[in-house]
């Protein structure tokens, strides 16, 4: 083999490994993505389990009666899931 065949062999080589790796890369970014999305959907429902106190503005079970931080009496909240 001549100088420029060794060249282009070990140039092909490594692009194709470049490639793979790319590949493989943006596989891992959509897994990334869809894993957030749903870990995003999951946290929004627990968020929707609380509201803010309206006397001390900290987070509170809607269900509450009292204020766990404030001790203040506070309206509850039927869920209506």
């Amino acid at each position: 083999m001549n100088r420029a065949n060794q060249f282009m062999k070990k140039y092909l080589v490594s692009l194709s490994f470049l490639i793979l790796i790319g590949l493989c890369g943006y596989g891992c970014t959509a897994l990334w993505f869809a894993g957030g999305a749903a870990a995003g959907a999951a946290g929004m429902h627990v968020f929707q389990q609380y509201r803010e106190c309206p006397h001390c503005k900290k987070n509170i079970k809607k269900a509450a009666s009292v204020c766990p931080h404030c001790q203040k009496d506070v309206i509850p909240i039927e869920d209506s899931n």
